[in-house]
């Protein structure tokens, strides 16, 4: 289905809200949180300082009727600096549910999150985020895709998926790109996935298939030009999942593992084509003294093709360039991620502190996080984000997106 066909698709879907706008005001009132905020750096790798930010987020649920609902999440928000901390408007979700027996339907703009590891997941295929906004929790930074999603309950436990959506990019910090590259067009092609998912008493799992394209831009040089040149583009990604959530004693255990093959069919004019990527997350995480909470997870990152550094033909600092360009820094990458949280007076208060290092070149970033509510409706939140490594590495690449940041949060 190419994007047009899938266009026109929302467009009936536009209609019928539409029509029913009317009666939908009448059943329910939105809701959702506005934050006026401050931060000492954007997070596009640039050296924009002091933004300043009014950021909203509005949601609207109404029911239609017995069996069907509409979905609105909205995300605007205003800054002294332009075009540097992502969308200004961003149309989340807006989609039809429809929930009739065993089956249910979503179509429309929606946010389709899989995976059970906290918040490195190799299954999420469809989640495309931008990560240049500026808000102190990573599933904020989450953006909506065109989709149709159709799932079947078998039991209770096991549902099996099926999603058909139009492809939506990461927007990713890439800082000055360099003047010599060359962006592809985004892909035209529809995206599928196929799920399995079963939540039992002892152990939950799910097994997916992935057809669609990888959400990162990936940077190669043309071999056919006679200088150093750019090329951005997407590439085809086939994918297969697995996820689990195990508990046990005090514990629960996450896990989730994926195996990509990328690659992009106009070989004859780029350097690399048919890469194969397996990726993986364990954890265990476990609440303690009533209130507090811990989280450690290992990740790994398998390569199986060689970095644009490895390949003598190009100029060091060129390679260096692209290998950041697309965060690559080894063949095999290995790394942990360690969250520890506390809440006190009566849920009032709550700080956190989380960390994550690539083990092969000892780069980190440590968060920490704290949140007051002063009462329901208002909440103060104080952050910090400290990149540290060596340029040639996933974090100390990051330096410039070092920040501190306050917000006041009135919720609604």
């Amino acid at each position: 289905m190419s994007k047009y066909a899938f266009t026109r698709l929302l467009s009936g879907v536009s209609t019928v809200i539409s029509l029913s706008a009317c009666d939908l005001a009448a059943q329910t009132l939105p809701f959702g949180e506005c934050r006026l905020g401050y931060w000492s750096s954007t997070r596009n790798l640039d050296n924009a300082e002091d933004v300043g930010q009014a950021l909203c987020f509005v949601n609207w649920k109404p029911a239609i009727s017995e069996h069907t609902s509409f979905n609105l999440n909205v995300q605007a928000h205003e800054t002294n600096h332009n075009d540097v901390t992502g969308d200004r408007f961003n149309p989340r979700e807006a989609y039809f549910s429809i929930e009739y027996d065993q089956w249910s339907v979503r179509v429309g703009r929606q946010i389709i999150a899989w995976g059970r590891a906290d918040r490195i997941n190799p299954t999420d295929y469809f989640s495309a985020r931008d990560f240049t906004l500026l808000v102190p929790e990573d599933e904020d930074q989450r953006k909506g895709i065109n989709s149709l999603q159709v799932q079947y309950n078998f039991t209770d436990e096991t549902t099996f998926a099926v999603v058909l959506a139009r492809f939506e990019d990461h927007r990713i910090p890439t800082g000055q790109l360099p003047p010599n590259l060359t962006l592809e067009a985004e892909p035209d092609d529809a995206e599928y996935a196929f799920k399995i998912d079963h939540t039992g008493e002892q152990f939950d799992w799910s097994l997916s298939y992935f057809h669609g394209y990888d959400r990162f831009l990936r940077f190669v040089p043309e071999v056919s030009s006679p200088s150093p040149f750019l090329r951005g583009y997407y590439p085809v990604a086939k994918s297969i999942g697995l996820d689990f959530a195990t508990a046990f004693s005090c514990w629960t255990a996450r896990g989730e593992i994926s195996h990509s093959q990328l690659n992009h069919t106009d070989i004859d004019q780029l350097t690399e084509n048919d890469r194969g990527v397996t990726r993986a997350t364990f954890g265990m995480d476990r609440d303690f003294f009533d209130a507090a909470n811990i989280n450690i997870q290992m990740f790994f990152i398998d390569r199986n093709y060689p970095l644009a550094s490895s390949t003598l033909t190009l100029p060091i600092p060129f390679s260096a360039g692209i290998d950041r360009l697309n965060s690559d820094y080894d063949s095999f990458e290995k790394g942990f991620t360690l969250r520890i949280s506390n809440r006190f007076m009566n849920d009032r208060l709550k700080f956190e502190l989380s960390a994550i290092s690539d083990i092969n070149h000892g780069s980190y970033l440590i968060r920490s996080r704290g949140y007051f509510s002063m009462n329901d409706s208002v909440k103060i939140t104080l952050g910090w984000d400290n990149f540290s490594g060596k340029q040639q590495s996933y974090f100390g690449s990051r330096k410039k997106n070092n920040t501190a940041f306050t917000e006041l949060t009135y919720i609604f």
